[in-house]
């Protein structure tokens, strides 16, 4: 898609004939190439899916969020996007070699409509092969990621595993008008709606309600999510907190610990 457009972008809109405007997309392709990037720029390794004997390991690691374009992911920021999860999950799936799927967390979270997604797809890879959560140590399974994790069959996380939970949205706005005042700027804003604009003149009680108000329904639709999976755990740890892998097993969050992912390994293959 990605060719296509541009090929339609040089010889329409600049009025380049199209076999030239083919030569200037040869010269592009590297760079507008749809397939997932293998390394960073700097030569190292992303995390991608392995097939370890009838085992599909998927890291899923940094940052959730979608539609990330390969030159960000060629920078290894940690980010994950979720579209690459569903691709990977989909292999795993349809590979006759493949009788468990180990999605090994290392994850803060991220964009809630990622943690949703995410959720959806693992609940659905979940009815057709059993899937299972790890959590290493010194590593998180947070927020928008544990939502991803609840409908695996089995959640285990090192004894030290940094943090686990943190179930709820959040939403960060900055009111810079008083800043802006005090350097003798003020703004306008014609906008044909309230809800148009919002924060570019302050925060009305309209719009805060509104963004409070999507907070809360992404908020409900993740602890919904959790319940549905996580039975045993009680609504009143679902308010942002966040333990250790020790503590998370002792509070229910996850189904217990292990030394590492070989021995978790070997407990999924024992349920």
């Amino acid at each position: 898609m990605k060719t296509q457009f541009i090929n339609k972008l040089v010889s329409q809109s600049w009025n380049i004939p199209r076999a030239r405007g083919r030569a200037l997309l040869a010269s592009m392709v590297l760079k507008l190439r749809d397939e997932r990037p293998a390394e960073s720029k700097y030569g190292d390794p992303l995390p991608k899916l392995s097939i370890m004997g009838d085992v599909a390991h998927i890291p899923i690691t940094g940052a959730l969020a979608l539609n990330l374009p390969d030159w960000i992911k060629e920078y290894g920021l940690s980010l994950t996007d979720i579209n690459d999860i569903e691709q990977e999950l989909s292999q795993a799936l349809n590979d006759p070699r493949v009788a468990t799927i180990v999605l090994d967390f290392d994850s803060p979270g991220g964009w809630s409509i990622a943690g949703n997604k995410l959720f959806d797809l693992v609940e659905a890879a979940a009815q057709r092969k059993p899937v299972f959560a790890w959590c290493a140590d010194g590593a998180d399974l947070c927020s928008a990621a544990y939502q991803g994790a609840a409908p695996a069959r089995m959640i285990l996380a090192g004894r030290y595993a940094l943090a686990v939970g943190c179930i709820g949205t959040y939403l960060t706005v900055l009111d810079d008008t008083e800043f802006w005042k005090q350097l003798g700027v003020t703004w306008e804003v014609f906008r044909s709606g309230e809800l148009k604009g919002m924060g570019d003149d302050g925060w009305s009680e309209a719009q805060k309600k509104f963004l409070q108000d999507t907070v809360d329904t992404f908020g409900a639709r993740f602890r919904g999510n959790v319940s549905r999976f996580r039975t045993s755990l009680p609504t009143a740890e679902m308010e942002g907190q966040y333990y250790g892998g020790e503590e998370a097993a002792q509070r229910l969050f996850i189904d217990g610990t292990s030394a590492d992912l070989a021995g978790a390994i070997a407990k999924f293959r024992g349920l």
